[in-house]
C-alpha cells in the first residue's frame, strides 16, 4: 500500500482538467439548459474546490505523473530484454495476434531470458520503434478482436509492470491511433510538454477533414470497433482493480490525458476522448459498487468480531481487518476521486455538445451509472441532466434519455428517489407520446407505462384516457404501445379469477365512451400483440351476447354495447384470419413466418367450429337490428369452409342460408342485401361439395323475386299501382340488385323492363327515386355480365349487336339523368358512364380480343362536354356557384355528413380522371382539373397530383400544352368577365400566377429531359399573347400580352442556350409591332442569363438606337413567314368549359384561391436550377449533310434522345435563320454525353403518398396500351 501522503497529493490529479479552452464545436455555441429551482447545480464550496484543484494542476506535466529515474542505458537494456521474452507476447501480437495461453505471470524480472530466432531482430530495435509496434499491435487487437480481449489486457499489463513509461505510452499511443490520427507520442514530448501542448502538437499533424474517423465509419470493417474499444477498456479496470489502477502513474495520466482529448477543437479527439472517458468511468463506477459491498462485509465481520469476549477474540484476525478496513476506505477515496474528475472534466461539458453522438453517449452512461450505483449517482443533481436532455432538438438523443430513465422506472426500489423529478419532468414526458419521431413516441409511451406500474397515483384519470386513445393511432408501434397502457388499465379494474368477461365489459365500454365506432379494427389490432388470449375468447363474447339484454337481467349489455361487442367480435375474428394490420397501419413485414401460418390456420378452424353452431343464433337474435346484422353477416368471409364438409355438418350450413334468405327478405337497405348477397356468393363457389345445395335456394329466391318484379313492373308501366305496390317494386328490385353482384342473371333479361322502367321515369317524373337507383344498377351490372360471357367464349353476330345496343341505351339515359334534380341519381349516372366508357374502350380488343371491336364505344362530342360540365359544376364548386338547396342541405348536416359528402365529389372526380389516364378523353380534358389544382388542393390534391403524374407518361409534349391551355382558359375568362384593362393588378391574375408557379414544379429539376417540353409550352404561351391584335392600332400592345407575365413562371426550367434563341427571336418579333408592356419587360428579364442582365442594364443609348433601326429595315413579310412557320400563328380559339347549369351573369367571375391554410402545404415545392452548360474549346463547325439532320457524335450511345435534335423539331421551334445556331448548342450538348443527365427524373410534387408499386399502372409516352385497372389510385372507383 503506497503512502497516504502521495495519495493525498495524487488525489489532485484526478481533478485537474486540460488548460485548452472549453470547446463546443467549430464555430458553433450551445446553450445550456435552463436551470430549475428545485434541480439546481453542485453547491458552491464543490465548484469552488474543483476550480482550486483545476487551477493548481493546470501546470503540471506527464513527468510529474510517472517515474523517469531509470538511466538511458538501464533503459535501453530493459527494453532489449522484454523484446527477447521467451514467451514472444510483443512479436506475436505484432504479427497475428492468435490466442495465447492466458496465463501470464504478473511480474516480468521473474521469467527467465532464453533466446528465441528472432532475437537479433529485437536487439535492433529503438525504444521509438518498440513502442510503435506495441501501439500497433494493440489497436489492431482491438480492431480485429480476434484475440480474446482479456488476453490482449494482460499483455498490456505485463509490458506496463516491466516498463511503466512504454507500457503508458503505448497507451496514450493506442487512444490517439482510436481517433483516426496517425501521430505519435514520443517519450522527449510525454517529458518535456504538458497537456494541451501534447494535443495541441497532435492536432496541427493531423488531418484537415477529421469527419472520417474510426467511431464514425460504418463498414464492417470498423462497424464494431466502438464495442471493442469500449470492451478493452471495461476489462482494463477490471483486471487492474486489485494492482496497478492504484499506483503513482496510470490513473493520474490518463485520466488528464482524456480531459483534454474531450475539450478538443477536433471532432474525432472530442469524440473519441469522451467515449474512452465515460466508459473509463463505467467501469470505476463497477470497481467502486464492488469495494463498497467488500466494505460493507469488511465492516460485518469486525464488528462480529469485536463483540465477541477477550476469552474468545482473536487479537491477530480483528488487527488484520482493521487494516484490511483501512485498506478499502482508502481505494475507495482514490476511486470516487477518478470518477468525480471524469464527470466534472468530461460529462459536465460533453452533455451539451453540438454532436448529436455525443449528448447520446452521455445519456447513455449516466443511466448506467445511476442503475450501478444508484446511491452515488441516483440523485436530483444527476437527474436533471436527464431532463433537460429530453427537450434535445435531436431525436436520438430523446430517445437515448427515455430508454435510460426506463431502466429507472422499472426499478421499484428507485421510485421513491425518481419522486422529484417525476414531478418537475411529467409533462414533458406526457407531451413527447406526439414526438415528431415516431420512435421517440413509443419509447415514451413505454416509459409512461413503467411510471403507471411501479409508481403510484402519478398518473391521474384524464391524462390516462389520453394516453388509452392513442390506439386508434396510425403508427402501429405506437398503437401497440398504447393497446399495452390500456390493458394495464383494463387489468387494474377487475379480478382474474372471474375470467376475461369483465375485460371484455370494459373494453366495450372504453370503445363506446371513445365514440371511434368505425374504428374497431384499429383498437383490436392494436390490443393483438397483448391481449391476444382475451379477444381469441369468441366463446366468452357469443355468451354474452347471446345472454338477456340489461333491462331483464343486470349482468347482460345495454343496445349500444352489444353493437359495440358484435363489431369488436367481427374485427377480432378479422385479425385472426387474415393476420395483417388494418389499411393505414403497417407492419414492416410482408410475409408470415412458419410459426405465425400454423397459428392462423388454427384459429380459422377453431373459429369456424365455434360459429357454425352460434352464428344462426346470432343471426336470428339480432335480425330486426340492421347494424349488428350487417356486421354478423361478415363473419362467414372468416370461415373455412371446407369444415362443413370434413365434420359433416351441412345441416348447420342449411340453417345459415336460412337465416341469411329471411334477412334478405326483412330488410331492404343496400348495405344488407349487398353482404346477404356476399355470402351467397362465397357459398356457391364450384371448389365446395355443398355448393350445388347453396345453388339450388339461391336459384328458388331469384326465380321468386323476379316474377313478382316483372308483374309488378308491367303494372307500373301500364299506370295502374298505388304506393304500396310502388314500394313492392323498389324492394324487389334492390334486391335483385344486390343478387346481381353475387350471380349471373342474364338468363332473367332485366335489361328491357329497367330501361323501360328509367325511360318513362325521365319523361313522366312518375317513379321515385327509390326505383331508379336499382334500375340504374340493374342495368349496369347486366351489361357487365354480358361482357364477361362474351370475353370468355366466342359469340355469336347477334350477341354483340345485342350488347352494343344494351351500351348505347344505357349512355343514353344516364346522360340525361346528369342534369336530374336528384342528386343521387345524377351523381350514380355519372360513374355508370365513365366506368363504361372505361370498359368498352379501344383496349377491349388487345389481347387476342378482335372479335370484340365491334363493341367499342366512343363518346359524342356532347358527352364529353356533358362530363366536364358536370365536373365543373358539382365537383369544382364553392359557396358562391353551389345551388341554395345544397348549401342549405351542407350547412344542416353534421361534420360526419360533410365528410361523406366529400368523399362522393373525390369519388366522382377519380372516375373522370380515369376516362384521361385510359385514353378515352384526350388530355387536354385534364385542363378542366388543373385549373383547380391550388383552389381545391385541400380536398382532391392528391388526385390532382396522381393525374398530372400518370399524364405526363401518356406524352409530355401534350402534358405541356394541356398546361398551357388551362392557364389560357383561366385568362380567358378573365379577361371576359372584368373587361379592364389593366388585369395584372388584379387578385384573380395572381391566382393565375400562383397556379403557374405550382404548374411548372411538375416538370421536375432535371431540365435537359423537359426540353422539348418547354419548348412546346412557351410556344404555345407566345402564339397565345400575340395572337389577338389591338384594336387601336398596331402601336399598342395584343390584347393578350400579359398573359407572358404567366408564362414568365416557367422560364426557370429552360436552359441557358434555349433561353438566349428564345429571347432573340422574341424581340425580332416584339420589334416589329414596336411595343412595350410590363409584362413583356418582366418576360424577358426571365429570359436574360446572368451575363446578358448585368449588360441589359449598361446598353448605351447608341446601341438601342441601332437595335430600332434594324428593326425598322427589316423585311415584315419575311418575319411574317419565319412567325408563321414557327407555329406561332395559330388563330385556334381558346375553348372554355361547358357547364349543364345556367349560371347568372355575375357569378361567372373567377373563383377566390384557396384560403391560406390550404396554401401552406404548397410552399415546401422545390425551386428548380437550370443546368450549367460546362465550358468547352472552340471547335470547327460540323458539316451539315444533304439530308439535312445533325452531325452524329462518335459517342452516340451517350447522347440524348434523338428527338431533341430533329430536323423537323428545330423548324416547329423556330424560324429557319436560328436552326444552325440551335443546331450547334445541341450538338454541344451531345459532346457533353449523357452521363450528367443519367439520374431518373422526380417530380417536385409535394405529399405524393403513394402505396401501390410503379409496375401496376403502365402507361406508354404516346400510344395508350391495356393496362390494369387503378385500384391501388381510385380505391373501389371501378364497377363491381
Amino acid at each position: 500500500m503506497s503512502n497516504p501522503r502521495k495519495r493525498s497529493l495524487r488525489s489532485q490529479v484526478y481533478k485537474s482538467q486540460s488548460s485548452s479552452p472549453h470547446y463546443i464545436e467549430d464555430d458553433q455555441t450551445s446553450s445550456s439548459p435552463s436551470r430549475d429551482s428545485d434541480l439546481s447545480s453542485p453547491s458552491e464550496p464543490i465548484q469552488t474546490r474543483a476550480k482550486s484543484r483545476i487551477k493548481k494542476m493546470s501546470n503540471q506535466d506527464f513527468s510529474s505523473e510517472v517515474s523517469l529515474e531509470l538511466s538511458q542505458s538501464n533503459s535501453e537494456k530493459s527494453e532489449m530484454d522484454h523484446a527477447i521474452n521467451p514467451r514472444g507476447r510483443l512479436l506475436k501480437l505484432a504479427s497475428s495476434p492468435g490466442p495465447t495461453s492466458p496465463k501470464r505471470a504478473r511480474h516480468g524480472n521473474a521469467e527467465s531470458h532464453n533466446t528465441s530466432p528472432v532475437s537479433d531482430v529485437a536487439l535492433a530495435v529503438s525504444s521509438l520503434e518498440r513502442s510503435e509496434l506495441c501501439m500497433d499491435s494493440l489497436f489492431e487487437a482491438v480492431k480485429t478482436s480476434r484475440t480474446a480481449m482479456v488476453v490482449v489486457v494482460d499483455d498490456w499489463i505485463d509490458r506496463y509492470k516491466t516498463e511503466r513509461k512504454l507500457g503508458l505510452l503505448e497507451l496514450i499511443n493506442f487512444i490517439i491511433h482510436c481517433c483516426g490520427c496517425k501521430g505519435v507520442v514520443t517519450p522527449e514530448l510525454f517529458k518535456d510538454l504538458q497537456n494541451a501542448q501534447i494535443i495541441n502538437q497532435l492536432t496541427k499533424e493531423f488531418k484537415k477533414d477529421s469527419s472520417c474517423y474510426p467511431l464514425s465509419m460504418s463498414t464492417p470493417e470498423w462497424k464494431k470497433f466502438g464495442a471493442n474499444m469500449s470492451e478493452f477498456l471495461s476489462i482494463l479496470v477490471q483486471r487492474c482493480q486489485n494492482s496497478i489502477l492504484y499506483d503513482d502513474g496510470l490513473m493520474d495520466s490518463v485520466i488528464p490525458f482524456l480531459t483534454g482529448l474531450s475539450d478538443s477543437q477536433i471532432r474525432a479527439f472530442r469524440h473519441t476522448g469522451t467515449l474512452a472517458a465515460m466508459k473509463l468511468e463505467t467501469a470505476l463506477v463497477r470497481v467502486i459498487v464492488n469495494l463498497n459491498s467488500q466494505f460493507e462485509t469488511n465492516k460485518r465481520q469486525y464488528e462480529t468480531e469485536r463483540k465477541k469476549g477477550m476469552k474468545n477474540r482473536a487479537s491477530d484476525k480483528l488487527e488484520a481487518l482493521e487494516c484490511k478496513h483501512n485498506e478499502l476506505l482508502q481505494k475507495q477515496e482514490d476511486v470516487k476521486d477518478m470518477i468525480n474528475s471524469l464527470f466534472k472534466g468530461v460529462f459536465v461539458h460533453r452533455y451539451r455538445d453540438s454532436i448529436p453522438a455525443i449528448r447520446a453517449l452521455c445519456m447513455l452512461e449516466i443511466g448506467v451509472w445511476m442503475k450501478l450505483d444508484s446511491d452515488g449517482f441516483l440523485t436530483d443533481g444527476h437527474l436533471k441532466y436527464l431532463g433537460w436532455c429530453l427537450n434535445d432538438k435531436q431525436g436520438n438523443v430523446r430517445l437515448t434519455c427515455l430508454k435510460s430513465l426506463q431502466g429507472l422506472y422499472a426499478n421499484k426500489q428507485f421510485i421513491p428517489k425518481l419522486e422529484l423529478f417525476t414531478s418537475r419532468f411529467k409533462d414533458r414526458i406526457l407531451y413527447m407520446v406526439l414526438d415528431k419521431e415516431s420512435d421517440v413516441a413509443v419509447e415514451a409511451l413505454h416509459l409512461l407505462l413503467l411510471i403507471q406500474q411501479n409508481a403510484e397515483d402519478v398518473l391521474i384519470d384524464e391524462e390516462c384516457c389520453r394516453l388509452c386513445t392513442l390506439v386508434f393511432a396510425a403508427h402501429r408501434a405506437l398503437a401497440t404501445a398504447a393497446g399495452q397502457f390500456l390493458y394495464q388499465m383494463l387489468q387494474l379494474q377487475y379480478k382474474r379469477d372471474d375470467g376475461s368477461r369483465p375485460l371484455i365489459i370494459l373494453l366495450v365500454s372504453f370503445f363506446m365512451q371513445n365514440k371511434m365506432h368505425d374504428h374497431a379494427t384499429y383498437l383490436v389490432d392494436s390490443l393483438w400483440d397483448c391481449a391476444a388470449t382475451v379477444l381469441k375468447d369468441w366463446e366468452g363474447m357469443s355468451t354474452l351476447l347471446l345472454a338477456n339484454t340489461k333491462d331483464d337481467e343486470e349482468e347482460g349489455l345495454s343496445d349500444e354495447e352489444e353493437s359495440g361487442l358484435i363489431e369488436i367480435l367481427v374485427c377480432c375474428l378479422r385479425q385472426a384470419a387474415e393476420v395483417h394490420p388494418p389499411a393505414g397501419r403497417s407492419s414492416g413485414r410482408k410475409f408470415l413466418s412458419a410459426k405465425e401460418k400454423k397459428m392462423q390456420q388454427q384459429d380459422r378452424i377453431r373459429l369456424t367450429e365455434h360459429f357454425i353452431t352460434v352464428l344462426p343464433q346470432l343471426l336470428s337474435k339480432f335480425s330486426a337490428d340492421v347494424d349488428k346484422v350487417q356486421n354478423l353477416l361478415r363473419v362467414p368471409h372468416y370461415f373455412n369452409l371446407k369444415v362443413y364438409s370434413a365434420n359433416r355438418k351441412e345441416k348447420h350450413l342449411e340453417v345459415l342460408i336460412t337465416q341469411v334468405s329471411n334477412i334478405m327478405t326483412k330488410h331492404t337497405d343496400p348495405e344488407v342485401l349487398e353482404a346477404c348477397a356476399s355470402v351467397f356468393s362465397i357459398l356457391i363457389k364450384e371448389e365446395y361439395t355443398f355448393a350445388s345445395r347453396v345453388e339450388v335456394s339461391l336459384s328458388q329466391m331469384i326465380e321468386e323475386l323476379s316474377e313478382r318484379f316483372f308483374q309488378d313492373q308491367e303494372d307500373l308501366l301500364q299506370g295502374g299501382i298505388d304506393e304500396n305496390d310502388l314500394y313492392n317494386v323498389a324492394t324487389t328490385l334492390k334486391r335483385l340488385s344486390a343478387l346481381y353482384n353475387a350471380k349471373d342473371l342474364t338468363h332473367l333479361d332485366m335489361f328491357e323492363q329497367c330501361y323501360n322502367l328509367l325511360s318513362k321515369s325521365l319523361k313522366t317524373g312518375d317513379a321515385p327515386d327509390e326505383i331508379m337507383l336499382p334500375a340504374l344498377s340493374c342495368s349496369f351490372l347486366h351489361i357487365l355480365w354480358e361482357l364477361y360471357n362474351v370475353s370468355n367464349s366466342t359469340p355469336n353476330k347477334e350477341q354483340l349487336i345485342l350488347l352494343k345496343r344494351h351500351v348505347r341505351l344505357l349512355c343514353v339515359i344516364c346522360q340525361e339523368c346528369l342534369t336530374f334534380f336528384v342528386a343521387d341519381i345524377r351523381e350514380q349516372a355519372f360513374i355508370i358512364i365513365c366506368d363504361l366508357l372505361v370498359y368498352f374502350n379501344s383496349n377491349i380488343v388487345e389481347n387476342g380480343q378482335d372479335h370484340l371491336k365491334p363493341l367499342v364505344y366512343q363518346p359524342s362530342v356532347a358527352l364529353r362536354a356533358e362530363l366536364a360540365g358536370f365536373v365543373v359544376d358539382y365537383v369544382f364548386m364553392d359557396k358562391e356557384t353551389e345551388d341554395i338547396e345544397d348549401a342549405e342541405e351542407r350547412d344542416s348536416c353534421g361534420q360526419l355528413e360533410k365528410i361523406d359528402h366529400l368523399h362522393k365529389r373525390r369519388h366522382l372526380l377519380a372516375s373522370y380522371c380515369k376516362l384521361i389516364l385510359y385514353n378515352v378523353l384526350d388530355l387536354s380534358a385534364a385542363t378542366d382539373v388543373l385549373k383547380y389544382f391550388v383552389k381545391f388542393h385541400a380536398d382532391y390534391g392528391d388526385i390532382i397530383k396522381k393525374l398530372m403524374s400518370r399524364a405526363q407518361e401518356i406524352g409530355r409534349i401534350q402534358y405541356a400544352k394541356t398546361i398551357c391551355l388551362s392557364l389560357q382558359q383561366l385568362f380567358s375568362e378573365l379577361s371576359m368577365d372584368l373587361e379592364v384593362q389593366d388585369i395584372t393588378s388584379m387578385q384573380e391574375f395572381n391566382d393565375i400566377k400562383e397556379l403557374a408557379q405550382h404548374l411548372a414544379r411538375t416538370f421536375g429539376i432535371h431540365l435537359i429531359r423537359v426540353r422539348e417540353q418547354v419548348f412546346t409550352l412557351h410556344r404555345e404561351g407566345l402564339n397565345f399573347a400575340l395572337r389577338d391584335p389591338n384594336p387601336k392600332g398596331p402601336q399598342y400592345p395584343p390584347l393578350n400580352i400579359a398573359f407572358l407575365e404567366i408564362m414568365s413562371e416557367f422560364s426557370s426550367k429552360m436552359l441557358k442556350q434555349d433561353k438566349k434563341m428564345l429571347l432573340k427571336y422574341l424581340d425580332k418579333v416584339i420589334g416589329l409591332q414596336q411595343t412595350s408592356s410590363p409584362s413583356l419587360t418582366i418576360y424577358r428579364k426571365t429570359l436574360l442569363v446572368e451575363k446578358d442582365k448585368r449588360s441589359h442594364h449598361s446598353t448605351s443609348v447608341a446601341a438601342r438606337k441601332r437595335r430600332k433601326t434594324q428593326a425598322e429595315t427589316s423585311n415584315p413579310a419575311e418575319d411574317v413567314t419565319q412567325l408563321q412557320r414557327s407555329n406561332l400563328t395559330d388563330n385556334e380559339p381558346v375553348p372554355l368549359h361547358v357547364s349543364t347549369l345556367s349560371r347568372p351573369a355575375h357569378q361567372n367571375k373567377a373563383r377566390s384561391v384557396l384560403e391560406t391554410s390550404d396554401t401552406d402545404s404548397l410552399k415546401d415545392f422545390v425551386n428548380s436550377q437550370p443546368l450549367r452548360r460546362p465550358k468547352q474549346k472552340k471547335q470547327p463547325k460540323p458539316e451539315t449533310p444533304k439530308s439535312n439532320s445533325l452531325k452524329t457524335p462518335k459517342k452516340a450511345s451517350q447522347s440524348p434522345p434523338s428527338n431533341l435534335t430533329s430536323p423537323e423539331l428545330l423548324e416547329n421551334l423556330f424560324p429557319s435563320s436560328m436552326t444552325q445556331t440551335l443546331s450547334s448548342e445541341l450538338q454541344l450538348l451531345n459532346l457533353m454525353g449523357e452521363d450528367d443527365y443519367s439520374e431518373a427524373e422526380s417530380s417536385d410534387l409535394q405529399n405524393m403518398e403513394s402505396s401501390e408499386d410503379s409496375n401496376q399502372l403502365f402507361l406508354p409516352s404516346t400510344k395508350y396500351k391495356k393496362t390494369r385497372s387503378l385500384l391501388d389510385l381510385f380505391d373501389s372507383m371501378d364497377g363491381d
